[in-house]
């Protein structure tokens, strides 16, 4: 726990820790940005990553928004695995909503290679 920089902090409520992968993660319990803390010691949200994560994520695109777009794309592929089990079986599905998630898809899929 320390002062966090942030903001005028009398007692200590920004908590800093190292994960076992060596990112860091930072929590402002007053509940000042995390980017706005960076920002107040000259850091940015890249410097939370070791260089070796760093490399596998696309610049400009944080850790946990690739892992968000991750888990988006993995509850369509979902979606239509169902479906298509669900046409196997007989039933009826929604066409406009398979049409959804692969577009869904297609739009991830540029994200995270471009």
């Amino acid at each position: 726990m320390a002062c966090c920089p942030a903001h005028d902090d009398r007692t200590p409520s920004l908590s800093i820790k190292e994960c076992d992968d060596g990112r860091l993660l930072v929590h402002c319990f007053a509940g000042c940005p995390t980017g706005d803390v960076l920002t107040a010691v000259g850091l940015s949200l890249g410097d939370l990553f070791p260089d070796g994560m760093r490399s596998h994520h696309k610049p400009g695109l944080p850790h946990w928004k690739m892992e968000r777009l991750r888990a988006h794309a993995d509850h369509e592929r979902a979606v239509l695995a169902c479906m298509r089990s669900d046409a196997a079986r007989g039933e009826l599905v929604d066409p406009e909503r398979a049409a959804k998630a692969k577009e869904r898809l297609r739009k991830i899929g540029g994200l995270l290679n471009d």
